[in-house]
């Protein structure tokens, strides 16, 4: 099996992409790349990698760091919980191990938000433990190599991982991830591989059965749902209502606004009759001056539906309601808020800049 990584390390000589997480081998550095990088394109993660280890070039400096510091440079990424994972985590090496990072992969894998593809990554490119990487890239190249996987299961799952320990050249376990990632991010895409011009065309068991895209097979589709969240923006000259959502749904720790939820799309005298139930609110306070357009924004199982309501009055029973808070316009742009609400605050506050 020598000879796949050999033939591995060869094509990364020459086709390997300069990033800068690949200039480093402080295990750090390589997790907040990591972690970034999940569910993630390159192109994209690689600004945030660069906005946060500027922000926080160690872990000290993440773990001293406010939540919504944090949260404002991950504003856009989408899947909020890796960042706050990833602060939780800063403060536990900070208060346990006076900020050094773990070298023991069994120890860097109970890390909260780090699992066995993030623990493999960080000891086989920092410290040269032979561990492989098993992301989807990975995944889908060993999958061709072998024709392995008949279904997206367990059993599949430990094949490929039994399969990229075999294939993995203990010497240089950094290297050979990197390249194998990279050989799968590049050449083993998705669709249309470049099969033709492939280095594995002699070795490649689903190109030679002409069943290269059967594998590897796809996950069974999630189901997505559909919710309507309706916002009330109370604005009074140049000061405005603003909320911060709870760790228990979409975009925890990030700010928006008081919000109704309903089952189904709802004329704005339900949406009315609701904001003045939640709020004990009068006919006077719940005036709609404005009413956005529709916003509709797709997460990964979730589809939501979003309408935004100006409220050109600030009544104080929402005031005082826990977990909001009342701040200039002007400072709108020091908090973190999920995309859809940054779409919103672009048009109706000329945030954008």
């Amino acid at each position: 099996m020598e000879e796949y990584s050999v033939i591995l390390r060869d094509w990364y000589a020459t086709h390997k992409r300069d990033l800068p997480w690949r200039h480093t081998r402080d295990p750090y550095r390589i997790w907040i790349s990591e972690v970034v990088l999940q569910q993630t394109q390159v192109q994209q993660g690689q600004n945030y990698y660069l906005r946060l280890t500027s922000a926080f070039p160690d872990i000290k400096s993440l773990a001293n760091a406010s939540i919504e510091e944090v949260m404002k440079l991950w504003q856009g990424l989408g899947y909020y919980n890796r960042a706050i994972n990833m602060k939780r985590t800063a403060e536990y090496l900070m208060a346990h191990r006076n900020g050094v990072f773990p070298t023991d992969y069994k120890e860097i894998v109970q890390l909260k938000g780090i699992g066995p593809y993030i623990a493999a990554a960080i000891v086989s490119f920092a410290f040269e433990q032979p561990y492989p990487v098993v992301d989807g890239n990975v995944k889908r190249v060993i999958s061709r190599l072998f024709s392995v996987g008949v279904t997206h299961d367990a059993k599949f799952e430990k094949d490929i991982l039994e399969k990229a320990r075999e294939i993995l050249d203990p010497d240089q376990p950094g290297l050979h991830n990197q390249a194998i990632m990279e050989f799968g991010a590049l050449q083993c895409v998705p669709v249309n591989p470049i099969c033709q011009v492939c280095v594995f065309i002699n070795h490649c068991a689903a190109y030679r059965d002409g069943m290269v895209k059967m594998f590897p097979p796809r996950k069974k589709k999630s189901q997505i749902t559909k919710r309507f969240l309706h916002f009330f923006v109370f604005q009074s000259g140049h000061r405005v209502l603003i909320h911060q959502r709870s760790q228990n749904d979409i975009w925890p720790q990030l700010f928006d606004f008081p919000t109704v939820e309903t089952r189904n799309r709802s004329s704005a005298a339900t949406v009315r009759k609701m904001l003045q139930d939640q709020y004990q609110l009068s006919d006077n306070e719940t005036v709609f001056d404005q009413v956005s357009r529709p916003y509709i924004h797709k997460l990964s199982h979730q589809t939501i539906h979003a309408r935004f309501y100006i409220i050109n009055h600030i009544p104080n029973n929402v005031k005082k309601t826990p977990d909001i808070q009342m701040i200039a316009t002007r400072n709108l742009k020091d908090h973190g808020f999920p995309r859809l609400i940054s779409h919103f605050l672009d048009a109706h506050f000329n945030l954008k800049e």
